[in-house]
């Protein structure tokens, strides 16, 4: 039985860690590797940790000083790197939940459909989640260009996936930037030939206002223009390696980006230059999408 490592970035998520952990320490598939990164927490996250290390031995409990979601990840990414037995990684939020199959459907959809990533949905939560019915999952396989122009939130995100541990060897995620995932993940669902993908909703999203993704939605601040260089990143990326309707996707997108992230900036004052800078961006990418639609 091949192992898994389930990496868990930690700050802040006193009220909801357990929940996430037992859901982990509860799932079918018996060699798991739970990863627990305490990313400098100043509530009980870092104690909570130990204790869980103490009380089984898959849990692992890493310390760091304080540097952000991507940080935390890529420590648990360069914990893995040290570890031989491990053969493949999934990523977990520390407020959400997962079903007591997830790890195990996972892994049976790639060996299934011989691919080095799998997926399943996501479903949305209020409050946090454990158990679920048992499930037989149908997968099936698809281009990383089908997944991702089908169902680009889901591709986008780092959870709700299994990836070869291969796939990751020298990519981390850009630390100090916000939509983490938006760099990231599409290198790697890019750098194989298919996915095993699978609709039962299997990992569970805790929604909740003072998440990070929360407090974007409510307050306009610059460092949400990351976002338009992930999408610029990711449009010169499909447009170099020939993948033309996700390169159009991502012209369509970014276009309407521009557009919302302009209508949240004019509720703000005192910041006249990147509302200049996003006009001047909004109209060279008119432009370009213009062009580049004529020519497909």
């Amino acid at each position: 039985m091949d192992q898994v490592a389930v990496i868990v970035p930690i700050y802040r998520v006193e009220a909801y860690l357990d929940a996430c952990v037992r859901s982990l320490l509860t799932q079918t598939y018996a060699n798991v590797r739970i990863v627990l990164v305490d990313d400098g927490s100043p509530d009980r996250c870092g104690e909570m940790c130990e204790a869980y290390a103490r009380e089984d031995p898959r849990v692992v409990a890493l310390h760091r000083v304080n540097g952000g979601l991507s940080a935390a990840r890529n420590t648990g990414l360069d914990w893995v790197a040290t570890q031989p037995d491990v053969k493949w990684i999934t990523f977990v939020d520390s407020d959400d939940t997962v079903h007591p199959d997830f790890v195990r459907v996972l892994v049976d959809g790639a060996t299934a459909c011989g691919a080095e990533i799998a997926a399943v949905a996501f479903k949305k939560v209020w409050k946090p989640k454990l158990g679920g019915a048992p499930v037989s999952p149908r997968f099936a396989a698809r281009t990383p260009e089908a997944f991702w122009c089908a169902d680009q939130v889901r591709a986008t995100v780092a959870t709700c996936k299994l990836f070869a541990r291969r796939l990751w060897e020298g990519v981390r995620f850009p630390e100090g930037r916000i939509n983490e995932d938006e760099f990231t993940t599409y290198r790697v669902l890019f750098a194989t030939p298919r996915i095993a993908v699978c609709e039962d909703g299997l990992y569970y999203y805790l929604q909740r206002a003072d998440s990070i993704m929360g407090r974007k939605a409510r307050v306009w601040e610059p460092r949400r223009l990351d976002l338009m260089e992930a999408y610029r990143q990711q449009r010169l990326y499909f447009r170099q390696k020939g993948f033309h309707a996700a390169e159009r996707l991502m012209l369509a997108r970014q276009v309407a980006a521009y557009v919302v992230e302009y209508r949240a900036l004019k509720r703000q004052r005192g910041m006249e230059g990147y509302k200049a800078l996003l006009c001047k961006w909004a109209k060279g990418s008119r432009r370009y999408a213009r062009r580049r639609l004529k020519r497909s």
